[in-house]
């Protein structure tokens, strides 16, 4: 379990370095507006009922537990 512990760190670190100096931050396109009201749960509700997405999600639900 430590190789991979330790395989992830050496993974993860390079990548949020890169990530931290390359990204720069942008303005929002609507501040005012709030998230929530953005997406609609039938949006949603829809793209997770296609099976392919649904395998993934379910997918990546589970071994974020194991």
């Amino acid at each position: 379990w430590r190789a991979g512990v330790l395989l992830g760190t050496a993974t993860a670190v390079p990548v949020f370095a890169l990530f931290a100096t390359r990204i720069r931050p942008t303005e929002p396109d609507r501040p005012d507006e709030r998230l929530r009201d953005r997406f609609a749960l039938s949006t949603i509700t829809a793209l997770l009922s296609r099976p392919p997405i649904a395998f993934t999600t379910a997918l990546a639900f589970l071994c974020a537990f194991t």
